[in-house]
């Protein structure tokens, strides 16, 4: 795991804050978009990194650090960003790190996202 994984916050909460304000209940639809989206984007990643496809994943994970980092989702938007230059290098290596890194990020990120939408959103 990156050394400097351990210390980053899983969200961007005063970013998401902002969104917040701005947006209003439209982040909370945008949010909820992400948790139903982001299990299914994590296992089209899973299933190119098994299958050495480094095309796929790399788009993969460019999926994944666009859509967690525009909300605020710092840990695994760099740890996609990452998978996705090691995907672009054929870092099959790299690549088996990183995907550790992020099966651990990924839960602790979908339970971030979730207590958001419970905190700000649901009345």
């Amino acid at each position: 795991m990156d050394e400097n994984a351990r210390f980053e916050p899983i969200l961007d909460l005063p970013a998401l804050d902002e969104l917040h304000q701005l947006l209003g209940a439209d982040l909370c639809d945008i949010a909820a978009q992400l948790l139903a989206q982001l299990p299914a984007q994590f296992d089209d990643v899973c299933a190119a990194s098994a299958a050495g496809d480094f095309v796929a994943l790399r788009s993969a994970a460019h999926s994944i650090k666009g859509s967690v980092g525009n909300m605020g989702g710092v840990a695994l938007s760099r740890a996609a960003a990452a998978l996705e230059k090691a995907a672009l290098q054929h870092d099959a290596a790299l690549v088996a790190r990183l995907m550790e890194q992020i099966r651990s990020l990924l839960p602790e990120t979908l339970v971030a996202f979730k207590a958001f939408v419970r905190e700000r959103c649901e009345d």
